[in-house]
C-alpha cells in the first residue's frame, strides 16, 4: 500500500481496511485496547503509528456523524490548495466500517498538544507570533470560500513541545463543522449550516443560526487571540466595547483590571494592540 499523501494535501482521504486501522493503533490478541489520548461528544481519539510516524485516530460514536464529517471532508480538500507550510491541519485516512457501522479518521499526531492545554505558558511575543500564523490560515481558507466555525483553543494544536524547534508552529484541527460556501453567496444559514461551540461562536451564529466569514473572525479575536495572550477564556461581546473604551481613556486602570502589569513581557503597547484588533474583528463580526 503506497504512503499516504502529506496531512496538508489536495488529495481525497485515503481509505484504510479495519484490518489496516488494528494495525496502526497497536492492536493484537494480546494487547486488544489501543491508548486513548482523548474522549469528547465527537468521538474518542487513540494514539497509534504509521510508517514510523505518530498518528491519532478518531473513532466516531454514531454512523451518521461520521458520514457527515467524511463528506465536509471531502468538500473541503477539493476546495482548498494547500502548501504543506499551511498552518491548516488535515486528516489523511479514513476507515468506514471500523467497528461494526462506525468509522473512523485519521492524522497526524501534534507532540505539542492543544492551546487549550497549554493555557498561559506563552509570552506576549510568543502569543502574537502563533496569533499571526493562525490569521494567516483563516485568510486562505476564506479566500476559498471555506468556512471553520469551530475555532477554539481544543482544536489549536502545536507541532511540537515546548523547548523544540517546532513549539510555535501551529495547525488548525477539527473539520467536523467545516463548510464551503456557494459560489456567490457570504452565508449559510439555518438546516443548511453546522453546529457550534456555545461561548467559543459569534453571536448571530448561536441565536440566528448564520454562519459566515465574520463568524470565524468573531472565534479568532474573541477566542484565541484572548486565549492566546492572556491565558484565559474570552470576554463577552458586551464586555469587550467597555473595555476597549477603558483603554482609550485610562490605558493604566485597564492594565491592572487585566492584572497583565509586569506579566510575561507585557506592556502597555501589547495590550493596546490586543485590544484593539480583537475590537476591530468582534465589530466586523456583527456587522456581516
Amino acid at each position: 500500500m503506497a504512503a499516504p499523501p502529506p496531512v496538508h494535501s489536495t488529495q481525497a482521504l485515503q481509505p484504510f481496511t479495519p484490518q489496516q486501522l488494528a494495525g496502526i493503533l497497536g492492536q493484537t490478541v494480546e494487547q486488544p485496547a489501543p491508548r486513548m489520548v482523548g474522549h469528547g461528544g465527537m468521538g474518542t481519539v487513540f494514539l497509534g503509528s504509521w510508517r514510523g510516524e505518530e498518528v491519532v485516530v478518531k473513532v466516531f460514536p454514531l454512523a451518521r456523524d461520521y458520514i457527515k464529517e467524511k463528506e465536509r471532508l471531502l468538500k473541503v480538500l477539493q476546495t482548498l490548495p494547500l502548501p504543506t507550510d499551511s498552518p491548516i491541519g488535515m486528516p489523511f485516512g479514513f476507515c468506514d466500517n471500523y467497528i461494526e457501522d462506525r468509522g473512523a479518521m485519521i492524522g497526524l499526531f501534534y507532540a505539542g498538544g492543544t492551546l487549550e492545554e497549554r493555557g498561559g505558558a506563552l509570552t506576549a511575543a510568543q502569543g502574537i507570533s502563533v496569533f499571526c500564523q493562525l490569521f494567516g490560515g483563516l485568510v486562505k481558507l476564506h479566500l476559498h470560500g471555506v468556512l471553520h466555525n469551530d475555532l477554539k483553543p481544543a482544536n489549536i494544536c502545536f507541532l511540537g513541545r515546548p523547548g523544540t524547534p517546532t513549539e510555535l508552529l501551529v495547525r488548525i484541527i477539527d473539520w467536523g463543522l467545516g463548510l464551503v460556501l456557494e459560489p456567490g453567496r457570504s452565508a449559510v444559514r439555518g438546516a443548511d449550516g453546522s453546529g457550534f461551540t456555545p461561548g467559543m461562536c459569534a453571536p448571530q451564529v448561536q441565536q440566528e443560526e448564520h454562519w459566515s466569514r465574520a463568524g470565524d473572525l468573531y472565534s479568532a479575536g474573541m477566542c484565541l487571540l484572548w486565549w492566546l495572550m492572556l491565558g484565559v477564556g474570552p470576554y463577552k461581546i458586551e464586555e469587550l466595547r467597555p473595555a476597549a473604551k477603558l483603554w482609550l481613556s485610562q490605558p493604566k486602570d485597564f492594565l491592572n483590571r487585566l492584572q497583565l502589569a509586569g506579566r510575561k513581557g507585557f506592556t502597555l503597547e501589547v495590550v493596546q494592540i490586543l485590544t484593539m484588533l480583537a475590537y476591530v474583528l468582534t465589530a466586523d463580526a456583527e456587522a456581516d
